[in-house]
């Protein structure tokens, strides 16, 4: 099963959607766009005097703005299209991360190449089988792939992470509640995976993971506080907040602590 595979070689888990799911969820998201478009168009094009110079340029505005503006405003606050939400789908970063608008924007740019360039669709086929990602050439520009959310892998376990000692109180004070499922899923990667790496490699892949982890939960770790023992914290904070799993048993890793059934 494709997953996102860091440079320090930390597979991290997902199940990456196909060009069948992908064609289906496009198929979707163009109906939205043709009936979204000949709605503005029905309201803009009377309001410009109905034909001329500035029927045509409003009509040629309203378009760009749907074909363009729908999936990079979908992706910006959503990490999805409604094609995407009703096929179990989400952008996220090529680190498990949510997508921002300069990610969404690339992605909408290039589906121009991708997906509306005759013929249609097949420079994005082409680009999602050659890579093991599935990524079409707009998702390799913006450093995103397109993952199964609904999706569990195969993989899949109960982990348990309990507060580290004397830390209970900070879990306790963090508010979880903007870090996605995509993101805790990749912060549960890697911990469970943080004795196959060399202490560098640990150290540099907790350090990149810190910043995106701290952005969604809006939250800042103190300056003296090891990225691990925040991260270990964040995954205990989101626990407690959606009851963690049923069982729990002591596992492999030994720093930070992990508890797995």
């Amino acid at each position: 099963m494709p997953g996102i595979v860091t440079p320090e070689a930390v597979v991290l888990e997902f199940d990456t959607a196909g060009v069948a799911s992908r064609a289906v969820a496009r198929a979707v998201d163009t109906v939205v766009v043709v009936a979204g478009g000949s709605t503005l168009l029905g309201i803009v094009i009377p309001v410009l005097g109905g034909d001329g110079a500035a029927a045509i340029v409003g009509a040629i505005l309203v378009s760009i703005l749907v074909i363009y503006g729908y999936p990079c405003l979908c992706e910006t606050l959503w990490g999805r299209t409604l094609g995407h939400s009703m096929l179990g789908l989400r952008v996220v970063t090529e680190e498990g991360g949510p997508v921002r608008f300069r990610h969404a924007a690339i992605r909408a740019v290039l589906q121009t190449v991708d997906l509306l360039l005759i013929p249609v669709g097949v420079v994005g086929v082409v680009s999602m089988i050659a890579g093991e990602r599935d990524q079409r050439l707009g998702d390799r520009l913006a450093g995103t792939i397109v993952i199964r959310s609904a999706v569990a892998t195969n993989q899949s376990r109960a982990i348990a992470f309990p507060p580290l000692p004397g830390y209970e109180g900070y879990v306790r004070s963090l508010d979880t509640g903007g870090l996605t499922t995509e993101a805790y899923e990749v912060l549960r990667s890697f911990l469970t995976r943080v004795n196959e790496l060399t202490p560098a490699a640990r150290h540099h892949l907790a350090g990149r993971l810190l910043d995106p982890i701290a952005t969604a939960i809006g939250h800042a770790p103190p300056a003296s506080m090891a990225p691990e023992i925040f991260l270990a914290s964040v995954a205990a904070a989101y626990q407690q907040r959606h009851g963690g799993p049923a069982t729990w048993m002591w596992g492999a890793p030994t720093a930070p602590p992990v508890r797995r059934a």
